[in-house]
């Protein structure tokens, strides 16, 4: 991670830790913001928006957990957050709103299959009127697979 990525997943570990500390809106509407800000330009240049959907994701739940907050209604915000912003800014909604969930369910079960399975039964369905595709990603098959880079391994939904 570089150190404007740093910065930004810095941003959003203050924002999470405000929000579940009582200092703004609740933790759903406040992923929702972040992945759109997000998606919006609102990381370093040179990333995708798809990329940047996925990290801010990854950071959203991880922080979550580690400030004993709601993961799955932070799972869920991102999710909205993901399809709202593609269609601000001209994306895909449906495949921002895989990447997001996706993202989520993964950076669920690196926390342990409990917290996984919660995050993926959360934002499941659809989310604002748009199928929810969550990809396995490699890293949870049981069997080894070949290892792509990182980034293709847990975001890429084409």
């Amino acid at each position: 991670m570089d150190t404007k990525s740093m910065v930004f997943s810095e941003m959003i570990r203050t924002e999470i830790m405000d929000v579940i500390k009582g200092m703004g809106d609740n933790l759903e509407a406040a992923s929702k913001n972040l992945v759109m800000e997000a998606i919006r330009g609102g990381v370093p240049s040179g990333i995708s928006a798809y990329d940047a959907i996925g990290d801010s994701t990854c950071s959203i739940v991880n922080y979550s957990v580690e400030f004993a907050g709601d993961v799955c209604g932070a799972a869920k915000g991102a999710v909205e957050g993901a399809v709202e912003g593609a269609r601000e800014g001209g994306l895909d909604a449906e495949r921002a709103a895989s990447v997001a969930a996706t993202a989520a369910v993964t950076a669920g079960y690196e926390i342990s299959p409990a917290v996984g399975t919660k995050i993926k039964k959360a934002v499941a369905g659809t989310s604002a009127g748009v199928k929810v595709v969550i990809v396995k990603p490699a890293s949870l098959f049981k069997r080894p697979v070949p290892k792509p880079n990182a980034v293709s391994l847990r975001f890429n939904v084409n």
